[in-house]
This record gives structure tokens, C-alpha cells and sequence, in this order.
């Protein structure tokens, strides 16, 4: 999980690129629709898993190879999202916020990415 509070990509982005108000109005806009076009893709790729996952005692190659095609075409559409997304916050952003925004996507990798996971014992 995520840390909540000041640490969260939302408020680090928005404090970062000095967001106005309405900026921060518009933005939540924006993230509230990234979600949604991320979860529905997560949908997707769950759905796609979990029927991959179901023909391992099936010995259809080709059934399998579409299975993992579709799956990475829905990854692709996740990082062409985020991308979007991210072009999105640029574009809120007022010419003097630029540099900023520059500034700021050398974090974005880290900033979005997933914890770690634990050390094995």
C-alpha cells in the first residue's frame, strides 16, 4: 500500500507543479478518470489471467499464445493510459510550471511505481 497523506502521488504532484486551486479542482478530474480507465483495463487483464491460467492442462498452443497476446495488449493500453494521463497533468500546467513539470518527470517512474515486496525468510 501506498502511504497516506502528504506522500501520495496526488499531493506530491500537485505541491510539486504548484497547483492552484482550480488546478487541483481539475485534477482530481483527471485522476478520478485515470481510475476508471485503469481499473476497467485491470478487469480485463484479470479476466484474461484467469482464463490463461485455467488451460494449463489444455495443450492448445495456439489458444495459449492468443491468451498472452491479449494480455500484453492490455498492457500496452495500460501504459499508453498512464502516458495520457501524464500529458494530461502537463497540460493543466501554466507556462511558468514547466520546468516544474520537467523537474518532476524524473520522478514520475518512482513515484507511481509498486513497493518492493518483502524479503523472503
Amino acid at each position: 500500500m501506498r502511504p497516506r497523506g502528504g506522500n501520495q502521488p496526488r499531493n506530491v504532484i500537485s505541491s510539486t507543479l504548484h497547483f492552484s486551486e482550480a488546478q487541483n479542482k481539475a485534477y482530481n478530474v483527471l485522476i478520478q478518470e485515470h481510475r476508471k480507465q485503469i481499473h476497467k483495463a485491470d478487469d480485463s487483464l484479470r479476466v484474461l489471467k484467469e482464463t490463461l491460467y485455467k488451460q494449463l492442462v489444455d495443450t492448445q498452443m495456439l489458444r495459449r499464445d492468443s491468451l498472452i497476446e491479449a494480455i500484453s495488449a492490455v498492457q500496452k493500453n495500460i501504459e499508453y493510459i498512464h502516458w495520457n494521463h501524464f500529458k494530461d497533468i502537463e497540460a493543466l500546467c501554466l507556462p511558468e510550471q514547466k520546468e516544474y513539470f520537467a523537474e518532476l518527470q524524473n520522478q514520475m517512474a518512482q513515484l507511481f511505481a509498486h513497493p518492493p515486496p518483502p524479503p523472503r525468510q
